[in-house]
This record gives structure tokens, C-alpha cells and sequence, in this order.
């Protein structure tokens, strides 16, 4: 069913961080040279429309920071943060740490989403639960000071065909950097607990 709606000022298209750019693509507004490639009839030349898909999760992470709002606020368990440029900056090359200092000085490099529960591969490799009557807790790290940047474009003016996403992550040597020290600094936390056995 088609429908046609009108407006009398200005229209806010939500779609999500991929369907939004796509549909303002496939509408015309967006980089010249994908739509001109789409045959699509340019309305409004936006370069940046698909680009930088880094940018949303650090306004995410400001957004929780600043006024605890945001699509942050639902994490899967505990949501913890860490500067570890100050916690552990030994962890760092020396290049990462000029380049994390273009970031505000309160500004956390790591995320960590703290579940109780299990995730990832068990003792045979499988992505079942194990059933070994252990309890288990996961630690997942997330960079929040991304140097990587995606971008996200279409195949076609027909706005049904999926977008084209290309996140582009862990590109740049301060961000694997970042990724290494977050991973060590999950299996300090872990060493610091008794009784607790670390996965490989």
C-alpha cells in the first residue's frame, strides 16, 4: 500500500544509521559521484551523506556521558568505561598516545559491556552454550576513540536493494593499539577476581 504525505515545514526522516543515508541517496541527496553512477537525479550534493560511521557512536557515547541518554543506556549488563591513557597508558605505543590526545581529557578510550552470561566460542569451537555446569561472565571491549572511519554507500536507486556498509573497523595502528591494551586490561580484571578461571 502506497501512501503520500505532505508537510507544511520540515520533514525528519529516522531510518537508522543505515537507512537513513541510503534513502537520502536514493532521494538525491548525497555524494555526486554515487548518485550520478545510479542515474539518480541529484536534489541536493551532500558529500558526507554515508560517510564517517565512527562519528554515531561517539556522539552515542557523549550523549551517555553528558546527560545518560542515548542508545547506550540499554546495554546487555553493566556498562563500564576506562581512560587507560591514564590508567595504564604503559599499554600504549608512544604514537597512540599523541594521536588519543586530540580527545577532550575526560574523554574514555574503551567500553566495556560486563554481562553475566557466556559469549562466544566454547571448549569444541561451537556457538551453543556449554553445559558444564560452570558459571560464566563475559567482559566485551568496544574502542570509543575511533581514528578508523566507514562509510556506507548504494548499489542501486532502488532504495529496497540493502545498502552497501563498509565499517572499515580496526584500520589504523592506534586502534588496534587501543583493542590490544582493552583486551589485557579484560584479563587483569579477570586475574583480580579468586576463584575465576580465564578462557583462552
Amino acid at each position: 500500500m502506497n501512501f503520500t504525505i505532505t508537510a507544511t515545514k520540515e520533514v525528519t526522516l529516522l531510518a537508522g544509521a543505515f537507512q537513513s543515508p541510503q534513502l537520502l541517496m536514493t532521494s538525491g541527496i548525497g555524494p555526486r559521484d554515487t548518485l550520478e553512477q545510479h542515474n539518480i537525479p541529484i536534489v541536493k550534493e551532500l558529500a558526507g551523506v554515508g560517510q564517517n560511521l565512527a562519528a554515531y557512536a561517539a556522539d552515542a557515547a557523549q550523549q551517555y556521558l553528558a546527560i545518560g541518554t542515548g542508545p547506550l543506556t540499554a546495554p546487555p549488563g553493566l556498562l563500564a568505561f576506562e581512560r587507560i591513557l591514564q590508567s595504564r597508558p604503559s599499554l600504549l605505543a608512544n604514537d597512540t598516545i599523541a594521536a588519543l590526545k586530540a580527545f577532550p581529557s575526560d574523554w574514555p578510550e574503551v567500553e566495556y559491556l560486563i554481562e553475566n552470561g557466556y559469549s562466544g566460542l566454547n571448549r569444541n569451537y561451537r556457538l551453543d552454550e556449554p553445559t558444564d555446569a560452570y558459571n560464566y561472565a563475559t567482559i566485551s571491549a568496544a574502542v570509543v576513540t575511533p581514528f578508523s572511519r566507514g562509510n556506507l554507500s548504494i548499489s542501486s536507486a532502488d532504495a529496497s536493494v540493502p545498502p552497501v556498509i563498509n565499517p572499515n573497523w580496526l584500520t589504523t595502528p592506534e586502534d588496534r593499539d587501543v583493542a590490544v591494551a582493552s583486551f589485557k586490561r579484560i584479563r587483569e580484571i579477570w586475574a583480580q577476581m579468586s576463584g575465576v578461571t580465564i578462557g583462552d
